[in-house]
């Protein structure tokens, strides 16, 4: 019945790592976009509770 589990479990977790990767990728693309387009993009650990960076 479980033969095949690690192997399951195991490309599910693969997949899972692409998926990871990529959404870095397009985080990285978009934030790219925002500064070429003129927007000012901060880090969230500058920003201040008083909204003051």
């Amino acid at each position: 019945m479980f033969g095949n589990f690690h192997l399951a479990i195991r490309a599910w977790g693969k997949w899972g790592c692409i998926i990871k990767l990529e959404m870095r990728r397009n985080r990285e693309f978009v934030v790219g976009e925002l500064v070429a387009d003129g927007y000012t993009v901060i880090d969230a650990a500058d920003w201040d509770s008083s909204g003051v960076f």
